[in-house]
């Protein structure tokens, strides 16, 4: 089995950790709810605290002092176990633990959700799959993290073999407060540390509220639409279906005019009942614009709406992977020339992989 195979696997099905010690990320967003690791140069962030990982094949055992996965019975490999923990040691000037304002995604980005809130969460609006109010209620975050919190954290870790930025955001009712304000964070960490920066936001109301992340000196752009399926959006992400397929691909064009093609990434989740032949069709749309396709298997997150669903079947998430690198090749976008973010960072998508032929 490849290793790129393998880490389609793991992200599927999860892994158990029956008897290590060991204690990854649990709730919010993106990497929730699991460990990240290396295996042969290749880094994934696998699922360990859902429901259905205590149910997969695979499972993490000691041996010695090495940390080996095994299938089963069967050894596959010894692995490196990304430990993050001398990047929180340390709080900022008004006392808040680094913690607690930023968390590395991956080997080296350092994430932020500066504003731990969202005007739709919780709601009849709120997208069904999101986290993002119960890291704030279980005390592990703060709701606004200041330009200067995010200075001081990103001075203390670009040392410690932090590359780059990502900076996110619940969303408001029209995108205009959360827009400016990561606005002045991006130009507070640009300033201070010269660190590229990916911006990931909503589309605001007007468009032209985009020009401030740029001239923030923002490298590159998530527009998430989740999924490509209309019918899908309304269930999963109403609020986003309110927006619908023309209102992004309006974002997406202004993004692109804004940061170049490649520098503009949109998050679709697989395992949400979408029709794939209309999201082939759509692929081929945003690859045509300049958008890179961020493709992830669905990660339920325990305390939310969709807690009790299952990811993807690995062959499914196989057959996408390779059919959207192909397209990639096609169209010259490629995961390695986009600047900072998650397609630079790749741990939670196997299809980075694929475009390698790892």
């Amino acid at each position: 089995m490849s290793f790129r195979v393998l880490k389609t696997e793991l992200q599927s099905r999860g892994v158990r950790l029956p008897d290590v010690p060991l204690e990854g990320r649990r709730g919010g967003a993106g990497p929730a709810e699991g460990i990240t690791l290396t295996l042969n140069g290749t880094v994934m962030t696998v699922p360990a605290y859902s429901p259905y990982a205590q149910e997969s094949p695979y499972r993490i055992c000691m041996q010695g002092s090495l940390f080996c996965l095994y299938c089963r019975d069967d050894l596959i490999a010894p692995i490196h176990i990304v430990n993050n923990s001398s990047f929180y040691h340390g709080v900022t000037s008004d006392g808040q633990p680094y913690a607690k304002i930023a968390l590395v995604h991956g080997l080296d980005c350092m994430a932020s959700t500066v504003i731990q809130s969202c005007h739709f969460w919780g709601g009849p609006l709120g997208c069904r799959f999101c986290a993002i109010g119960l890291s704030l209620s279980r005390g592990l975050t703060t709701r606004i993290k200041t330009p200067q919190q995010l200075v001081e954290v990103a001075l203390a870790v670009k040392d410690r073999g932090i590359s780059h930025v990502l900076l996110t955001s619940g969303s408001s009712s029209n995108g205009d407060y959360e827009i400016k304000h990561l606005a002045a964070c991006t130009r507070a960490i640009k300033q201070a540390t010269g660190l590229p920066v990916q911006v990931q936001c909503r589309p605001p109301r007007d468009l032209a509220l985009l020009n401030l992340l740029k001239e923030a000196g923002a490298d590159s752009l998530g527009v998430h639409i989740e999924s490509l399926d209309d019918e899908v959006l309304k269930h999963v992400a109403p609020s986003k279906a309110w927006i619908g397929w023309a209102g992004y691909r309006k974002a997406w064009s202004k993004a692109v005019d804004l940061f170049g093609r490649g520098q503009v990434v949109t998050f679709i989740i697989i395992g949400l009942g979408e029709r794939l032949s209309l999201a082939y069709t759509r692929l081929f749309e945003l690859v045509d614009l300049g958008v890179y396709p961020f493709i992830v298997p669905l990660r339920p997150v325990p305390g939310t709406p969709m807690a009790g669903a299952l990811p993807p079947p690995s062959v499914l998430m196989k057959q996408i992977y390779e059919q959207v690198a192909g397209i990639l090749s096609l169209y010259g976008l490629f995961s390695r020339e986009i600047k900072a973010g998650c397609g630079r960072c790749s741990a939670c998508s196997a299809l980075p992989d694929f475009e390698e032929g790892n």
